[in-house]
């Protein structure tokens, strides 16, 4: 599959809306998303495009809340190589420090996608 840039972007007009279900960030309000799964790598910069769409990734799936008349959950997205952490965030960690943090590589399985589609369409 090899698409350029515009012909993505009129695909992902084509999309259908979810059903409207409960909004996972406002208890009041009612969500929707458009969402489509990729089962292979797509270069960095169609992903770099998708993210300034406001879409997001779990796993192969990539989504995008399409909520009528709403724009209030707001993506941030973090440089992790250029991230330093401020002061206060320094100082929360060290009053945390008996709390265990690990990082690692994605590791998306079958579940984890089952328990996070649950989570956003529920």
């Amino acid at each position: 599959m090899n698409m350029n840039y515009k012909q993505i972007a009129d695909l992902l007009v084509e999309l259908p809306v979810s059903p409207e279900g409960r909004c996972s960030y406002f208890t009041e309000k009612r969500s929707q998303a458009k969402a489509f799964k990729l089962s292979g790598d797509i270069s960095p910069e169609i992903f770099e495009k998708l993210l300034n769409l406001g879409y997001r990734r779990c796993g192969n799936l990539y989504y995008q809340q399409n909520c009528s008349g709403c724009n209030l959950c707001i993506c941030f997205r973090i440089e992790t190589n250029t991230f330093t952490m401020t002061k206060l965030q320094k100082h929360v960690l060290k009053r945390n420090k008996d709390v265990v943090c690990t990082t690692g590589m994605p590791n998306p399985t079958p579940i984890k996608e089952k328990i996070y589609l649950k989570y956003q369409y529920h």
